[in-house]
Parts: structure tokens; C-alpha cells; sequence
């Protein structure tokens, strides 16, 4: 999709309708110059720009911007008190790289007439430098705009002295922030590392853009030196994890310098790294190795993943440089959105999803009571204390088995179709507009990619829904020409290509395309049972969630009656409980990747960290949203199990319900008193005061 427009005049906007914006044409001719033997465009089309931008010109040399871009912040540091120095030296940055398109004799006139521009430009930028009132983006962009252009010599040396006045250390790091006596300082100072795991503070993009613009300066003026090692250090310490920065203009200058300090480092020299992480997990002991060189056509990107909490060991040998990123990802019980505060979007899933053979197994009880139903139609009496056995005849008992049997069987792995249909709604608050277009940012779930067919008729049909989409890894990008106040929604299919085992929720962004701070972020999930790679966190500390889902005991359960203490072994020899409460549950509530259920203590059995725990007091159990486990509200239950490290927003601890957990319903008085389940009842009462009043005797 083309983002800008070029029209008859030469000069360049985003959109045709739109007011002309100096800014966007002298990057363009930038960038198409740069590009020329890749995009194989016209000279001839540059050349007009170049002459569009000469006629835009002042009579002082300078070059200002009448009309600005339809957003400031597409501008990065154009804008301010130094916004007519900044731009000033953008086009000259820009009529520079032009140059290469006058090879053309016929061209000699008009590459003359850009020259002498270039050189009133910068008779008003050594003006300016030596008046010694620039702020630091200025400063920085003027520094690099003279050197690149061969100035005069003191023009340089004055624009480099103060650049050099102004440049802060951090450590054996050098960048470019705000200057307490400069007229553009609208920027707080950089906060202090929050920890020595942390040294580099995260800076805005301005930062950014001024410290790239002096390390493109420091590399023409003195080469790879020890200056600008130290500001390339910095630069590359505030990318983010997915390799850009803070915005699209910070991006492409702050790569633009790492390129060409890259280029500047590179030699025909071996060199070399071997880097071996490794991790001493749940699974047991894990290792990567990973072999680097100067020589590797294709550079190597490796996703490794590691559990929450595990030590990572990391070992480098070598005589090279690299940069190894850290991300640490988990899903909080209930996080606050601050971005959907004018925006809005939100993404569901329908369809069905394969899983692996492992994660199928965390889905499985033990017992299917749901359909109990069958043993009672093959005579068994079920709950009911009046209703007698019946006798089972050989032909009931054949029904049953086949019936059984026919529900058991899997469906065949073709009849099953591995598709899923995505429903994506955006809307606004009718008070707030935008800029213009808005993208949403759909992350696809692990596994699946969106059907193209699908994307091409949201945009070829005569309704036209979205006026773009691209498709990139696991993103789909949806563009929108502007934001509805009422909701509307648009539909893609999107296949999936293997079995998932861990599905974490994805994301979802709509954010304003000139303006990437206005946006709404939201997260999704599976359409059915997705196994969650879930973590309970409260405060700084987190619990993960990962595990075989809890099994609920039914009312005095079958088959157990005859195993004399199976309560008794399972809260004191395996897994041996932290605690035992009998509960009685008050509501159940959704939680982001969880369900929570509220309960009160009608009696305590044995406790170790929830000392404070009585009965009358509330405490909540949580169980990951994609398992089966239901507890009605009313209704008393039974619940041991291992303590958790997470509290409540009372401050109260909250426990996590897993596989290592006794879900037991408590029978009813109207049950016990039944002839069948009294001994039953008898032996559970038996087992509540035992374990109540002496708790395990080992």
C-alpha cells in the first residue's frame, strides 16, 4: 500500500486531498535516493521534488513548514522553539542524498541550483549553532546536516562543540536527553535504573532520534572511535524486544546510525561468538548453543523459552559483540486496561481448535460424571435415599455398553476441520476523534494463519470494510479509514497449520495511525478448553498455573467406600495437604484467565501459612478458565491442597485449585440419612473430626 501520494508539482503528501506538509517530501526524496537501485524509479520524478522543495525555500536559507503534518508527533523532533533549525537541516539531510539522482547531463543546471541551496542552508544553521541557543535534537541534526554536507570547516567545528556540551554519561554509555538551559527542554530527565538487572532507563523517542542523529554525526566526523562506541552501546540497549524503538521516526533514524556504525565496525577479520544458555527447570536440566559469525549470510534469531522463575546461565566466548533480550511474559488475575480509554476494540474466536495429545490429557477426569446418567438407566439408584435397585437384564446391559461405546469412539481427524472464525468489532467515543486512518493489530493465536481469500473480500467488495490488510508472521493488520462511534464488526477465517499444546492469549491493538499512543490493547483467547499458560500473580509475586486441571469428588463418591482412609492418605502421604477447609461457596466470577469462587469457612481442619484463617472468614479459589471445574453457589464443599504464594485484594491468601487438589461435595443430611449411605456419611464425619482435632499422625 502506498502511504504517500506524489503529485504534479513534485512534492509529496499522505493523502491528495490533504495540505501539502514540508516534512514528508524531503523524507521521501531521502529515502528514494537512497533506494535507487532497488526501487528503479525516475529520476526525473526526485528531480521535480528536489525542485518543488527549492521553491519552498526562505530568503534567509532556512526552510519552514506552513502546513504540518496532519499529527505533530509524525514530525519526532521537527516541532518546538528549534523546529525551523531542525527542519532546515532535514532538508538538507535530504537535498544531499539528492544529488545522486543528478548524473543525468541535462540535470547540471538544477543540481547546481541545489548546491547553492545547500549552502545558504547552511550559512543559516552555522548561524544558529554559534549563537549557542539550540536544544539538543537541533543541535544534534544541525551537527550531522554540516558534516554530511562538507560545510565550512568552522561552521563544523562550532556545531560539533556544542553537541558535545550537551552529551550526558550513563555508566560507560553516551546519549543525548534534555538540556536544563535549552528552549526545547520538554522532556523530564531521565529516571534512575531501577535495578543493576536494569542500567539503561527506557527514554522517550526524542532521546532516541537526538542520540542517532550525533552517533551519524560522530561516525563522519571521526570514525568508529570510542565516543561512538559509547553512544552505539546506548542506542542498541533501547530497542525493544521485538526490534524497533518507541515510534517510526526514532526507528528509522536510530537504524539508520546502527547501520552505518555497523558498517563503519565491519572486517574481513573471523570473528566470532559461541554462546550456551541453560536452565535448570521443571523438566530437568536444558541447554542451547549457539554458534555466531561475521561470515553467516542470514543473521540468527532464536526464541527460547524458559519457565517463570528459572535461573538462566548464560556463557559467551569469542571475540565479538552481541545483544541477547530477555521478555518476560504472564497473565495477571485482573489487569486494569488504561489504553481503552477513547478506543475500543474486541476480537472473538469460534471454531475448533486441535490439540496435542498432552495438553488433551489435562482436559481428561477421571470420571465422566456428566454422564451418569447411563449407570442410572442400567438400574443403579443414583442420590435419590428412597429409590431401590432395579435388576439389570441382559438386554439393557448390551444397550448400554454399545451406547457407550458409540459415544467413545473419536471423530475421524478429517471430519474435523482445524478452522476457526475471528469476529474483530472497533468502535470510539463520539467525543474524541482521530487523526484519520486506524489499523488494528490482530495477533493470531499459536498455530493458525488467516485465509487470504477471506482479507481480499473485506477489501474488494462494493461495502469495502477496510480499505487494506497485510499479513505478517502472526499479525493481520486491518486498516481502517476511520473509526465508527457505534460498533461495527468484520469477519476472517483462519486455518490452523499444527496442534497446540500451550495457548496463551493473544492480542489485540487498534491504535490511531498518525498518533500510536491513542490505541485500545486488548487479549483474547481459544474458542473451547485452550490450555492456558497461565500464571496467578498479586503485587510482585507471581504463582504459575500451569498443571493437569482439578478433579471434583461427587457426594460420597462410589467405589472409594470400601478403600478405608483414602482421605486420610491423601492429606497427609500424597501429595500431603498445607491446608483443609470445609466451605460453603458464595458466587463464582470471571477473572481474565481465571474462575474464581468466593467461599465462606464454615469449618478449619488444618492450615499452615493461613494462620488468621476461621470460621465466617471469606477466601477465594481460583481454577484456570479452560478447566472443567464447576462449584455451586450454596452448596458445601470439601477442598484441601497445597498452599499458594498470591494474595487477594483484602490482603487474605487465595488458594489455586490443580490436580494436587481434594474437591469433595459435601452430601446432604436428606442423603445420609439413606440406609445405602450412611456408612458413608458415618465414615466422612469420622474423617472431618480425626483430621480436624489431631491432623496427620506422621
Amino acid at each position: 500500500m502506498r502511504m504517500v501520494t506524489r503529485l504534479s508539482s513534485g512534492d509529496w503528501r499522505i493523502r491528495p486531498s490533504w495540505r501539502r506538509a514540508s516534512a514528508t517530501s524531503p523524507f521521501v526524496l531521502k529515502v528514494l535516493s537512497l533506494a535507487q537501485e532497488q526501487v528503479d524509479d525516475s529520476p526525473e520524478k526526485l528531480q521535480e521534488t528536489a525542485k518543488w522543495l527549492l521553491s519552498q525555500q526562505q530568503a534567509d536559507g532556512s526552510f519552514r513548514d506552513p502546513c504540518p503534518v496532519i499529527h505533530r508527533g509524525m514530525q519526532g523532533g521537527l516541532v518546538g522553539n528549534d523546529e525551523t533549525v531542525a527542519l532546515t537541516a532535514f532538508v538538507v539531510i535530504a537535498l544531499h542524498h539528492g544529488l545522486a539522482v543528478f548524473q543525468d547531463r541535462r540535470a547540471e543546471q538544477l543540481k547546481q541550483r541545489v548546491e547553492t541551496s545547500i549552502s545558504n542552508a547552511n550559512s543559516f544553521l552555522g548561524a544558529k549553532a554559534s549563537a549557542g541557543l539550540l536544544g539538543a535534537h537541533a543541535a544534534a541534526i544541525t551537527a550531522y546536516a554540516l558534516t554530511l554536507s562538507k560545510a565550512p570547516e568552522d561552521l563544523r567545528d562550532v556545531a560539533h562543540n556544542n553537541l558535545m556540551a550537551m552529551a550526558q554519561e550513563t555508566g560507560d554509555k553516551l546519549y543525548w536527553g534534555s538540556v536544563i538551559s535549552s528552549q526545547s527542554n520538554v522532556v523530564s530527565p531521565t529516571p534512575a535504573p531501577r535495578s543493576p538487572a536494569d542500567p539503561v532507563p527506557q527514554a522517550p523517542a526524542l532521546w532516541i532520534e537526538t542520540t542517532a542523529y550525533g552517533l551519524l554525526h560522530l561516525l563522519l566526523r571521526e570514525g568508529r572511535a570510542e565516543m561512538a562506541d559509547q553512544v552505539a552501546a546506548w542506542l542498541t540497549h533501547q530497542g525493544s524486544f521485538q526490534g524497533g524503538f518507541r515510534s517510526t521516526q526514532d526507528t528509522v533514524i536510530a537504524l539508520d546510525a546502527l547501520s552505518a556504525y555497523w558498517i563503519a565496525s565491519h572486517t574481513a577479520e573471523d570473528r566470532g561468538l559461541n554462546v550456551t544458555i541453560s536452565s535448570q527447570g521443571r523438566n530437568g536440566f536444558k541447554s542451547h548453543v549457539l554458534q555466531l559469525s561475521n561470515h553467516q549470510a542470514q543473521g540468527v534469531e532464536e526464541e527460547l523459552q524458559f519457565s517463570l522463575g528459572s535461573k538462566i546461565n548464560v556463557k559467551v566466548g569469542g571475540n565479538s559483540k552481541g545483544t541477547l533480550k530477555v521478555l518476560r511474559t504472564y497473565n495477571v488475575l485482573d489487569m486494569q486496561n488504561t489504553t481503552c480509554q477513547d478506543l475500543q476494540i474486541e476480537v472473538t474466536v469460534q471454531g475448533h481448535v486441535e490439540y496435542t495429545m498432552a495438553a488433551e490429557e489435562d482436559y481428561k477426569d477421571y470420571y465422566d460424571y456428566e454422564n451418569q446418567g447411563d449407570s442410572e438407566s442400567l438400574g443403579f439408584a443414583g442420590d435419590d435415599p428412597g429409590a431401590l435397585s432395579r435388576p439389570v437384564t441382559p438386554l439393557q446391559l448390551f444397550e448400554g455398553r454399545r451406547s457407550r461405546r458409540r459415544r467413545e469412539v473419536p471423530k475421524v481427524a478429517e471430519e474435523q476441520e482445524a478452522r476457526v472464525q475471528y469476529t474483530v468489532c472497533i468502535w470510539r467515543n463520539g467525543k474524541v476523534g482521530l487523526s484519520g486512518m486506524a489499523i488494528a493489530d490482530i495477533t493470531l493465536l499459536s498455530g493458525f494463519h488467516a485465509l487470504r481469500a477471506d482479507l481480499e473480500k473485506l477489501t474488494s467488495l462494493s461495502d469495502r470494510y477496510v480499505s487494506h490488510f497485510e499479513t505478517e508472521g502472526p499479525h493481520v493488520l486491518l486498516y481502517f479509514d476511520s473509526v465508527p462511534t457505534s460498533r461495527e464488526c468484520v469477519g476472517f477465517g483462519a486455518v490452523q497449520e499444527v496442534a497446540v499444546g500451550l495457548v496463551q492469549p493473544a492480542s489485540a491493538t487498534l491504535y490511531d495511525y498518525y498518533n500510536p499512543e491513542h490505541k485500545c490493547s486488548v487479549f483474547y483467547g481459544a474458542p473451547t478448553k485452550s490450555k492456558l499458560l497461565s500464571t496467578l500473580c498479586s503485587a510482585d509475586v507471581c504463582q504459575c498455573a500451569e498443571g493437569k486441571c482439578p478433579r471434583q469428588r461427587r457426594a460420597l463418591e462410589r467405589g472409594q467406600m470400601e478403600e478405608e482412609g483414602y482421605r486420610m492418605k491423601f492429606a497427609c502421604y500424597y501429595p500431603r495437604v498445607d491446608y483443609g477447609f470445609q466451605v460453603k461457596v458464595l458466587r463464582e466470577d470471571s477473572r481474565a484467565a481465571f474462575r474464581l469462587f468466593e467461599t465462606s469457612v464454615v469449618q478449619v481442619l488444618h492450615f499452615s501459612k493461613d494462620a488468621q484463617a476461621a470460621a465466617g472468614q471469606t477466601r477465594n479459589f481460583l481454577v484456570r478458565a479452560s478447566c472443567r471445574l464447576r462449584l455451586e453457589p450454596g452448596k458445601e464443599y470439601l477442598i484441601m491442597g497445597l498452599d499458594g504464594t498470591t494474595h487477594d485484594l483484602k490482603g487474605q491468601p487465595q488458594y489455586l485449585l490443580d490436580s494436587n487438589s481434594w474437591i469433595e461435595e459435601m452430601p446432604s443430611e436428606r442423603l445420609c440419612r439413606s440406609t445405602r449411605q450412611r456408612a458413608a456419611c458415618a465414615q466422612l464425619r469420622a474423617f472431618l473430626q480425626e483430621y480436624g482435632t489431631q491432623g496427620c499422625q506422621v
